[in-house]
């Protein structure tokens, strides 16, 4: 009797195990980013109406939304490539575009984007559940990133050839 066995063809390669933690938080973080952009505009045009704001913080904060954009595509792009192909040099990126530009950018938008003296809790909320995210990623991908280092350490050396000659 002949057993089915189906051709593999990553036969020999090993096996990618991707970070479902990780690749939920930047799931979710694709879709909150989706509606922090219009909400994040939409309160600005709000305040703008409301309040007097000079016209060269008008200007900062809109180059600062336009920053905002192209960081988080970017930062979302590197994660998700990073993680779905193991990748030590995304996920090192993902790490430290988390902690430079994304956290001080959640920074500006949260807290020193006020125009008034009271605090202006649409900002607040925005930035606090963005920086739950940033956080959480910080942390997912430094595990994912050790237990990739150690494993490909442990190739590595698994592969070394020997020295009999």
């Amino acid at each position: 009797m002949k057993v089915y066995q189906p051709q593999d063809r990553f036969a020999g390669r090993t096996a990618l195990r991707v970070s479902l933690p990780l690749q939920m938080s930047l799931y979710f973080n694709v879709w909150y980013s989706v509606c922090w952009l219009p909400a994040k505009i939409g309160l600005f045009i709000w305040r703008v109406h409301q309040y007097p704001i000079p016209w060269g913080f008008q200007l900062l904060q809109w180059c600062m939304l336009a920053l905002w954009f192209f960081v988080e595509c970017f930062r979302l792009y590197v994660g998700y490539h990073g993680s779905l192909y193991e990748k030590v040099p995304h996920l090192v990126g993902l790490v430290l575009v988390n902690l430079t530009l994304q956290g001080s950018l959640c920074y500006f938008f949260g807290w020193c984007g006020k125009t008034s003296l009271r605090p202006q809790v649409p900002d607040h909320a925005l930035a606090i559940v963005m920086a739950v995210f940033l956080t959480l990623q910080v942390f997912l991908a430094g595990l994912v990133l050790r237990r990739l280092v150690r494993r490909n350490t442990i190739q590595f050396y698994l592969n070394l050839p020997s020295n009999d000659f």
